[in-house]
């Protein structure tokens, strides 16, 4: 992940990277790399942490305000606004066969009675 930021002010400019939302990404894919030379009076930080980045996208998601810490001029971390949600489940939670079963078994009963088409 890249983080542009302004040398005058320490704020954050711009944050481009990707987005992992559930995908195996390698460590090489957090490598991002300028187009372009920098303008004056920005510089930038990079992240190559899966959890910080991972961080990062959902305080941005959140509407969470995101700053670089300091140790005087150069930026040695990621700061947050407020906490940051935790991740999303991304995998869905299925029934287990015995809640299928009882769930099967009382759909068939209901046809059975009647009840169902």
């Amino acid at each position: 992940m890249l983080i542009v930021y302004s040398t005058d002010t320490k704020a954050i400019v711009s944050i481009s990277g990707p987005r992992r939302d559930g995908l195996e990404l390698l460590d090489e894919d957090l490598v991002v790399e300028l187009a372009e030379p920098l303008p004056p009076g920005k510089a930038i930080y990079n992240v190559y942490d899966w959890e910080i980045v991972d961080k990062i996208w959902r305080a941005t998601d959140a509407g969470i305000g995101i700053h670089l810490q300091f140790e005087g001029d150069v930026p040695v971390g990621v700061g947050f606004d407020a906490p940051v949600p935790p991740p999303k489940q991304l995998k869905q939670e299925f029934p287990s066969q015995d809640e299928r079963i009882e769930a099967l078994e009382s759909a068939m009963l209901e046809l059975v009675l009647g009840g169902g088409v």
